[in-house]
């Protein structure tokens, strides 16, 4: 991990990350402006699916990392998330190098869902628990996956090709959808990289912060 990442802070109450007291937007702030209609909806009702997405997401990664036993209780529909999740590991075969990882640069922070290995090639792998996955959503996810590319780019020792990424979609009835970048990217005709490289560029101008030092 690059000294940015080893001197990273997170305030889990505001959901900011920093470095050395420096505020760094995370990756989900930079391609906020493709889901901003989306979640333009009451806040209670927003909080309650941070929340519910949050329990399933650490569910998922206690099952990852096999800290979880066959006693502990888990919710009938946070059961339903993990099910799903269980039938794509079972069906996809990663091989999992990181959980839920926190990574930074100079720019930009974030926390990866997941990173490894399928059919032979490294990948980013992002869980969506949202009930739907309009043009907007699957375009912000393959930007958000960029984003975590870079990170990875600079942290770690694998060089992942944005066709080779997955967004895999959660839903309440235990089943599961893959998203793959590249198909996105194809019926679309964007580049995620380009457009997250661009994205930042303007979340950079419009913040005006100060500039991290290695």
């Amino acid at each position: 991990m690059n000294t940015f990442t080893k001197r990273l802070c997170f305030d889990e109450e505001k959901h900011e990350y920093s470095v050395d007291g420096i505020k760094l937007p995370s990756v989900t702030e930079i391609v906020s402006p493709f889901t901003f209609n989306k979640y333009k909806v009451d806040a209670a009702v927003v909080n309650q699916a941070a929340f519910r997405g949050k329990i399933i997401h650490e569910v998922c990664a206690d099952y990852d990392l096999g800290a979880l036993s066959d006693t502990d209780e888990i919710a009938p529909d946070i059961a339903m998330y993990l099910k799903a999740w269980k039938d794509f590991c079972h069906d996809y075969q990663p091989e999992w190098v990181y959980v839920e990882q926190m990574m930074a640069c100079n720019d930009f922070a974030g926390t990866i869902d997941r990173v490894g290995i399928i059919d032979g090639n490294p990948c980013i792998v992002d869980i969506k628990t949202t009930s739907s996955m309009d043009r907007a959503s699957k375009i912000a996810l393959c930007t958000q996956i960029a984003g975590y590319i870079l990170l990875c780019d600079s942290n770690t020792e694998y060089r992942i090709q944005n066709k080779n990424c997955l967004g895999v979609q959660l839903t309440k009835e235990g089943k599961y959808n893959v998203i793959p970048v590249r198909k996105v990217e194809g019926k679309y005709e964007f580049s995620s990289v380009s457009l997250f490289c661009n994205l930042m560029q303007i979340n950079k101008i419009m913040r005006g912060d100060k500039k991290i030092v290695e």
